[in-house]
């Protein structure tokens, strides 16, 4: 019963519980006021040398390095003064690099990249350009950041109290049906209370599993889903609002054709013909969940040591050209075909976890990231969060940039982690089973059902910026799942990366299926090339050219017309690896 509530939590909130050791807090804890400082003197003293980009980039490298450790150490479960000094030094980090993007000087240095001979340079160029055109006015990036973090406090708050009603249960929600859903207490009120109840989402999930009643859970299901609404109402609105200003500005009748016009997917026919396409019905109604898990068997894996799993991925990288050394037991440095990648820090932990702490930079820095595993992985799921762990802390120590832009943002945005997922799919099949789940097993539903909620999100993120004074039809929701949500005015309240991530949310789900379609495409080239095309990439190039030689022209319809029954299904698969130059 502990393991499916656990899961079911994780479904319906969508998050991890994050447990942490009280000597790691408290190292965390007394390492900020340092850092804090440094940030801010530097912050403030930042002036930017326009020069030369190898001048400009030795300047910025250390903003983004600080950037970078306010974000590791934001990773912790800290007090809340300490978050409020991190989040402080973050905004001066912010003001300093908006100073460089906004200063005239920068124009000149973008125009010699521009000139350049190096593929690289040109690429650089590009980023800054994609920065510069994206860039709010201060008063309005202030607006849009307001309203999306208040968006996310109402989401995680656990202020908000349900009214069960008749469909309380006796003994298990005494904490959470005594106020009604729009009664909530301030932040201060609640940081005092000692004896404050158990997060609204851990009784849900209790709820769901324990209420008989179908329409019960179906009432509180709903509940749940739409408990912020009224406190964020406004500021969906705003957000909404200023994204369509910036579209129009920009040229365009929507925030989604402008964001789309510059990523892989290329227009909102394109996203509607993939979701449509990788869109199956999952015959289970969302409030059912819970009760259908508990009914399902497990997927049975053999339990593996943390080091024994290291191992096991050591060889696996050692094909495509990534050595180790151990300073210690807990201390690697990597090397790819003689070239120091930077650090692995490897601490035992209660979730699989990545922390970046340092990125790669090729002459500039070593990168060092933070791999945190459990001491013994017993399930599937922990087999495929420590791989996707690896895979990620792999990834940024491999970037072949010699800019840390290059590293740190990818241009489309919706290609950003196809190298990443393509990876782990190869470390997943040093594997038994290859890390799938076992048909009709309690993680093959888990997994459905969050594709599912994924893609039910990506719809509605889709017609809320695309139409925005239209209600999206009860028929989206029931052509994903069983039963009926008929409150569609609901919909858009129930999730944080509608204001967040916006348009882009169906990333998740495209970089995934893009990475499995190159990966069972291109069975006959050697991984080391897919590694240095997909991940190194020193060049700095395109992917779009990687997937013209693999698909060619119009590669992304290609690819869309190859779903069927929600999952690629390659029309043909080459004899030879389309990635190489000259072909048969």
């Amino acid at each position: 019963m502990q393991k499916i509530l656990m899961l079911l939590l994780k479904l319906i909130c969508g998050c991890t519980l994050v447990l942490l050791t009280l000597p790691a807090r408290a190292t965390a804890a007394a390492a900020v006021p340092l850092l804090v400082n440094q940030c801010l003197n530097y912050s403030t003293d930042f002036h930017p040398d326009f020069s030369s980009i190898i001048t400009l980039e030795r300047q910025t490298i250390g903003l983004q390095n600080i950037n970078d450790q306010v974000n590791y150490y934001r990773s912790f479960v800290l007090p809340e003064a300490a978050q409020e000094a991190l989040l402080q030094c973050q905004l001066a980090v912010a003001d300093a690099v908006n100073r460089v993007l906004i200063s005239p000087q920068l124009r000149p240095i973008l125009d010699d990249l521009q000139r350049s001979n190096e593929l690289s340079h040109h690429r650089l160029a590009a980023k800054f350009q994609y920065l510069l055109a994206h860039q709010l006015p201060l008063s309005e990036k202030a607006k849009l950041s307001t309203a999306q973090a208040s968006i996310r406090q109402h989401l995680k708050s656990n202020n908000f109290q349900l009214d069960w009603g008749s469909c309380a249960l006796a003994v298990t929600t005494p904490t959470v049906q005594k106020k009604s859903l729009s009664d909530h207490r301030d932040d201060t009120t609640e940081a005092k209370d000692a004896a404050a109840p158990e997060p609204l989402v851990r009784n849900i999930a209790t709820y769901m599993l324990q209420q008989s009643d179908e329409d019960c859970r179906k009432l509180v299901w709903r509940k749940y889903q739409a408990r912020a609404k009224s406190s964020n109402q406004t500021m969906l609105t705003t957000v909404q609002q200023l994204r369509l200003q910036q579209a129009q500005n920009a040229g365009y009748n929507s925030y989604v054709d402008y964001l789309l016009a510059e990523q892989l997917m290329g227009s909102a026919d394109n996203l509607s013909n993939f979701l449509n396409a990788f869109s199956q019905r999952l015959d289970i109604a969302p409030w059912n969940i819970g009760k259908e898990l508990t009914d399902l068997k497990i997927t049975k894996i053999n339990k593996i040591s943390a080091d024994d799993f290291m191992q096991t991925v050591s060889q696996r990288l050692a094909n495509i050209g990534i050595t180790h050394e151990n300073i210690d037991k807990r201390w690697m440095r990597l090397w790819y075909r003689g070239r120091l990648l930077g650090e692995l820090l490897i601490a035992t932990a209660p979730k699989n976890r990545h922390i970046l702490i340092r990125r790669s930079v090729i002459g500039q820095q070593a990168g060092q990231s933070q791999l945190e595993l459990k001491a013994e992985l017993k399930t599937l799921r922990d087999y495929q969060t420590a791989v996707s762990a690896l895979s990620e802390a792999l990834t940024q120590l491999a970037a072949g940039g010699r800019f840390y832009l290059d590293n740190g943002f990818t241009l489309p945005q919706d290609a950003g982690r196809i190298g990443e997922l393509w990876l782990e799919d190869y470390l997943s099949q040093g594997f038994s089973q290859q890390l799938r789940p076992s048909p009709d097993s309690r993680e093959q539903l888990a997994e459905s059902y969050r594709q599912h909620m994924a893609l039910f999100h990506a719809y509605v993120a889709l017609e809320f910026y695309q139409t925005p004074n239209k209600q999206p039809s009860t028929s989206l929701f029931s052509h994903l799942f069983a039963g009926q949500w008929p409150e569609v005015h609901d919909y858009a309240y129930s999730f944080a990366d509608i204001a967040d991530t916006g348009p882009l949310i169906y990333e998740s789900l495209w970089q995934q299926f893009v990475a499995d379609a190159i990966y069972q495409t291109t069975a006959n080239c050697a991984p080391e090339k897919l590694f240095e095309v997909l991940i190194v990439n020193e060049n700095g190039a395109d992917i779009r050219q990687t997937l013209f030689d693999i698909w060619g022209p119009d590669a992304v319809t290609r690819l869309i017309a190859q779903i069927q029954q929600g999952q690629f299904h390659p029309d043909h698969l080459p004899q030879w690896c389309p990635l190489d130059k000259f072909t048969p």
